[in-house]
């Protein structure tokens, strides 16, 4: 019983060696979905766009109020049903999370100085990232604008406590 061809095979090997050692330099650990990601995320605020964005401020406005869906079997974010998801956890100093946006400090005024990045490989689709910051804010960015996002469950007790802070008095 044959199982390919053993240079397909091989080809196969080294994509995934490949993409294993790339995600090991930058300290991403491939894993199940940990339960504090888990639940239903509400986007709840515009953070803006500090650099270039594929997104109108119609269709920024319009993300408000979308749901993404993070539970074990059943990913969806805004528009885009999510398959075979894949997970990683992502640790950065914040200089570095911004310049895989292409953004430094001085131009987009994220609080904090570490941040943990949740990131969901979709098949045949793009990777989503939920990013959040030592306040305790979650940042999700969508083609170069950025917005804060929370879990419904604790968007109630969110109106008897202060929302979690993603910018700091620079930017406002």
């Amino acid at each position: 019983m044959s199982h390919g061809s053993p240079k397909l095979w091989l080809a196969a090997v080294v994509v995934w060696l490949t993409v294993a050692s790339a995600a090991f330099a930058r300290g991403e650990q491939r894993i199940t979905l940990p339960e504090t990601w888990k639940g239903i995320w509400m986007v709840q605020t515009d953070l803006g766009a500090p650099g270039i964005s594929a997104l109108t401020e119609a269709q920024a406005n319009s993300m408000l109020g979308q749901r993404i869906r993070l539970l074990d079997g059943d990913v969806r974010f805004p528009n885009d049903s999510c398959n075979a998801a894949v997970f990683a956890i992502v640790q950065q100093n914040m200089t570095d999370f911004l310049l895989e946006y292409r953004l430094t400090p001085e131009q987009f005024h994220l609080v904090g100085t570490r941040v943990q990045t949740l990131e969901v490989g979709c098949k045949h689709s793009v990777t989503y990232r939920l990013s959040l910051l030592e306040t305790g804010c979650v940042v999700f960015a969508q083609e170069g604008h950025f917005f804060q996002v929370v879990k419904l469950h604790a968007q109630r007790e969110a109106s008897s406590r202060r929302r979690a802070k993603c910018l700091s008095e620079l930017s406002q």
